[in-house]
């Protein structure tokens, strides 16, 4: 080939070079220039400069082509040359491929110029474009670990709401890759993760307890003592995107430096007070002298400064531009959106929950916790609950509001302060939220108002109700401390329809005891009573079976000066002969010089010897009324005691026909009796009379009642009873019976009865969510804390071997957990320092774990159980087929109850059932003292002493003689769940003797008996 055929051959294979290049749109020429070609490149020029160099072309001149590559590219860029590796030239070139749409690869398109800085830029701006990128990935990398540590937590402890924290860490990786992949700012790295722990949070406080670890802990910590944390974390955050990324202006980023610190001072200013988010809202120390919650800082963050910096992001975030710069800055604006809309989601519900008034409280109101408190004044009992206590008062599944209610200087006013179960303050209730009952009656008319300003700690309101001064239950003259036997001490209900069982006694005898009483007015013979010193325990129970009043009564009796007419009663029918019956009181029979019967003030009978019974034939008397006036003379006058009575030819007869005269009487006595003669006429009613006394505590039948000897402390009195019939007549008949007396002399030989003392006793305590509740003024809690606690409960109860377990306390009431138990003593490492250093840290949070607890205490073998509770088995239905199966297999055990409160009917049968079951006791004390005095009964053997079903008297092993009624009577030794029965019968004028002894761990009884 010639010269110019090779010229002309370079010219061709040139152009070709420089047609591919524009075609390939890479900027890039290839060059095949033979052996030793050579080409030099710009990547940056507009126009390449090709020297091709070729051994057998040396005589051609140079020959220089330029080629138009980018027609939109500045003079300058043009005419600079590469810099930086070849690789990062490639790389750039690609990227500006991929903004004109040509060529690259799908999944490395979206991160040019998102995530690689070009190489054109100064190298302080890589330092921070890089630098700022690298801390996205390790905080998103960080709150990942963030967000999968929450959720193994949550997994692990089997919260409720587990699948709604599935779902959330779902859709934040989802919507992390989508990010990725779609060309979303690297901001997205972090706020979605971040908006997705706001979410996590908005929603624990929402339906859950801020303060329970078991729902959420990070690093120990539980919400409540994170959200400071989190909105420094946030604000800080957005602040450096901001500033950095969103700001292209050098104003705006001082603007957005000076917001973002006023919007951190309000949380800052929770860490120099110390005091968690939630408490800020309605201000601590120096700010809680502002007016109105909605001035404090927080206030004004989450309610202005949240919502203004949303609307200058949304601003941001708005637009067009084909700026690369700009769709990354608007990017990043709408990531911070995001965040700070749901960071300021969070501050909502946090307001929410503690009901500070918003719209949402309309549309979605927060369902009240259950709570109420109660307190004596002005002679009545206040009460004030939530709105749906009633509802849901029994439940332990509910969360619960702990109430302290006190009495103010003002009258009629009272302090009300309310927190929840984990002790943060309740805000904004109203009076919507509560019933308020006085003595059970609700009242309508009162205020209640919150004031911020008593104690920031606690939710305070004060409640103003007019109450009016109102009579106790039952009232009596209190200052009469004397009394005859002639008199009656009288008694006053003030409202019969609170007031179900009415009982006096003195010692073990019961001396009154109406039950359901009709009249207001009741009234006790002294009658019943020795001469001397007596102690009344007056007793008022209510139809819940609470002892709603309890007092003790000193009198002083002293015998009657007088006498008593036995018969004739007012009005009697009496044809033939008059049956006149006095009894001398104290009345010495010397003193007594005579006697005469007067009837219409003429005398049918004197006589100057003393005669208790005297017959006077009315045979020459007329038919009609009369007055029969008996007159003693004695040494200090005359007394005289009158009755009217009807005198007809014929009249009904009536006749007592057990007990017969001058018998000796049992405790209990059946008195029968019946008409005789009457004809067609029937009994209308029944009056009694013993001593001349009327007897009102009696339910007489058709043909008789029964008469409670036991009560009067004579060996000697007289019955009258007087029947009225259907045509109004009266007619009677009286006869004179003697109280049987008997000596129980009644020993134990405790040296033999070592066997039967406790070698192990267990105590299981309830520290359900409901202990929370007010009993006596106090949390039930704190009364069963008090009561194990106690210095003379321990030293007994630290010779029994003692160990304890509590349940519901170590997870919230909401996950419903059946096997919440923890043993907090084993048997043999009792100490009580311990044990209460161990209680101190217990808080009732759960469900009742009744069933599992009883399980548990089972395995350490006791031979008696304690049980403190207020309620059954949360899971297990109610005396189940698999508690009685357990009760039986481990029948050794005595089980013993303790119901604290009003509990459901439902739940105080089973309870009884379960001690019954063990032969154990079932106890529902009204108060702490009845609590404390029952259990130190309880943790030393005691006997029980029946006459019939009625018990007289339980009392601990020891020698103790009793002054007893002839009848059948029954001993009974409970130990464990065996009980040792020993019926005997004491006679009248007997001694009865009863030794108990032990022999080849047996109990022996010997009795024996002697005449007095």
């Amino acid at each position: 080939m010639n010269e110019k055929e090779k010229s002309d051959q370079g010219k061709v294979d040139a152009q070709k070079i420089i047609t591919d290049a524009n075609e390939s749109g890479t900027g890039e020429v290839a060059v095949d220039a033979g052996d030793g070609g050579q080409a030099e490149l710009d990547p940056n020029a507009t126009m390449m400069a090709i020297d091709v160099t070729n051994p057998e072309l040396d005589h051609l001149a140079e020959t220089k082509v330029g080629i138009q590559l980018f027609a939109d590219e500045e003079e300058d860029e043009k005419k600079q040359k590469p810099r930086g590796s070849l690789f990062s030239i490639k790389l750039f070139k690609k990227n500006k491929s991929q903004q004109t749409g040509d060529g690259g690869s799908f999944l490395l398109r979206p991160f040019m110029g998102l995530w690689i800085c070009g190489y054109k830029t100064d190298i302080k701006t890589q330092i921070v474009f890089y630098g700022l990128r690298l801390a996205l990935v390790a905080v998103s990398v960080y709150l990942h670990m963030a967000l999968f540590e929450i959720f193994g937590a949550i997994k692990a402890a089997g919260h409720p709401s587990m699948s709604f924290y599935q779902a959330g860490i779902a859709v934040d990786l989802v919507l992390i890759l989508l990010g990725l992949l779609l060309r979303f700012s690297p901001g997205w790295v972090v706020s979605v993760p971040l908006s997705t722990i706001a979410v996590i949070f908005a929603y624990g406080i929402y339906f859950y307890h801020t303060a329970d670890l078991h729902y959420f802990a990070f690093n120990g910590q539980s919400i409540s003592r994170l959200l400071n944390y989190f909105y420094v974390f946030v604000l800080s955050y957005a602040a450096l995107v901001s500033v950095f990324l969103v700001a292209k202006k050098t104003i705006t980023r001082i603007f957005f430096v000076f917001y973002y610190l006023v919007c951190l001072s309000a949380v800052c200013l929770n860490f120099w007070l110390k005091v968690d988010l939630e408490l800020a809202f309605f201000g601590v120390g120096p700010l809680s002298d502002l007016p109105h919650f909605y001035y404090q800082p927080v206030f004004v963050l989450f309610h202005i400064c949240f919502p203004l910096l949303m609307l200058l992001l949304l601003v941001f975030s708005l637009g067009q531009s084909q700026d690369q710069t700009q769709k990354d800055s608007r990017g990043y604006a709408r990531s911070l959106l995001l965040l700070i809309l749901m960071a300021g989601l969070t501050g909502f519900t946090l307001m929410q929950k503690n009901r500070v008034f918003h719209a949402l409280n309309f549309a979605v109101p927060m369902e009240l916790d259950v709570g109420a408190v109660e307190v004596d004044v002005l002679n009545q009992r206040l009460r004030i609950e939530t709105r749906n206590f009633k509802k849901y008062g029994d439940f332990d599944n509910k969360s619960r509001y702990k109430l302290t209610l006190k009495r103010s200087q003002k009258a009629n006013e009272f302090l009300l302060q309310v927190v929840d179960e984990f002790d943060f303050p309740v805000k904004n209730l109203s009076q919507k939220d509560f019933t308020l009952y006085s003595d059970g009656k609700k009242i309508d008319k009162y205020d209640l108002k919150e004031d911020l300003a008593i104690n920031y700690k606690r939710g305070n309101y004060i409640l103003t109700v007019e109450l009016e001064l109102k009579n106790p239950l039952l009232t009596w003259d209190k200052k009469v401390r004397t009394y005859t036997t002639s008199d009656r001490l009288e008694f006053n209900i003030s409202d019969l329809s609170k007031v179900k069982r009415v009982v006096v006694r003195e010692g073990d005898e019961t001396l009154l005891d109406e039950t359901q009483p009709k009249a207001e007015k009741l009234s006790l013979p002294i009658d019943y009573l020795e001469s001397g010193e007596n102690h009344l325990k007056i007793s008022v129970f209510d139809f819940l079976d609470q002892e709603v009043l309890s007092e003790t009564f000193n009198i002083t009796v002293q015998e009657d000066a007088g006498f008593s007419l036995i018969s004739p009663l007012k009005d009697d029918v009496v044809s033939g002969v008059l049956s006149v019956v006095i009894l001398p009181r104290s009345l010495a029979l010397s003193s007594i010089k005579k006697v005469t019967l007067l009837i219409n003030e003429q005398v049918f009978y004197e006589s100057e010897t003393v005669n208790f019974h005297q017959g006077i034939n009315l045979g020459a008397l007329e038919e009609g009324k009369h007055e029969l006036s008996v007159v003693l003379e004695t040494e200090k006058g005359q007394m005289t005691q009158s009755a009217v009575f009807y005198k007809k030819e014929q009249g009904p007869g009536f006749k007592i026909i057990s007990p017969t005269m001058g018998v000796f009487t049992l405790r209990q006595t059946a008195v029968l009796f019946a008409l005789e003669g009457a004809g067609a006429k029937k009994i209308a009613g029944v009056s009694a009379f013993v001593n001349g006394q009327a007897f009102e505590d009696a339910v007489i039948k058709e043909d008789g009642f029964d008469l409670p000897v036991s009560r009067w402390r004579r060996s000697e009195f007289f019955l009258a009873v007087q029947a009225t019939l259907d045509d109004g007549s009266k007619v009677s008949d009286w006869v004179q019976v003697n109280k049987g007396i008997g000596l129980l002399d009644l020993v134990f030989k405790a040296e033999t009865l070592g066997f039967l003392n406790y070698k192990s006793v267990f105590v299981i305590l309830d520290a359900s969510v409901s202990q929370l509740d007010n009993w006596q003024g106090k949390e039930k809690w704190s009364q069963i804390k008090k009561v194990t606690g106690d210095s003379v409960i321990d030293k007994r109860i630290k010779k029994l071997n003692p160990g304890f377990l509590v349940f519901g306390s170590n997870k919230a009431h909401y996950y419903k957990d059946c096997e919440d138990d923890e043993v907090l003593i084993e048997p043999g490492s009792y100490n009580q320092p311990i044990f209460k250093r161990k209680l101190k840290e217990i808080k009732p949070t759960g469900v009742s774990a009744l069933y599992s607890a009883l399980q548990k205490s089972y395995s350490f073998g006791p031979e008696k159980i304690f049980i403190f509770t207020d309620s059954t088995d949360a899971c297990e239905p109610v005396m189940s087929d698999a508690t009685r199966s357990l009760i039986e297999k481990n029948s050794q055990a005595q089980i013993v109850v303790f119901a604290l409160g009003n509990i459901s009917k439902k739940d105080k049968a089973a309870l009884k059932e379960l001690a019954l079951m063990t032969a154990g006791h079932f106890y529902q004390p009204d108060n702490y003292e009845i609590l404390h005095n029952s259990w130190f009964r309880e943790l030393e053997l005691s006997y029980e002493l029946y006459f019939g079903q009625e018990l007289i008297t339980r009392e601990p092993l020891g020698a103790r003689k009793f002054r007893l009624a002839p009848g059948k009577y029954t001993l009974k030794i409970p130990y464990g769940s065996e009980i040792k029965e020993v019926e005997f019968a004491i006679e009248n004028t007997s001694k009865t003797s009863l030794v108990v002894e032990g022999k080849d761990k047996t109990i022996h009884v010997g009795i024996s008996k002697t005449r007095l």
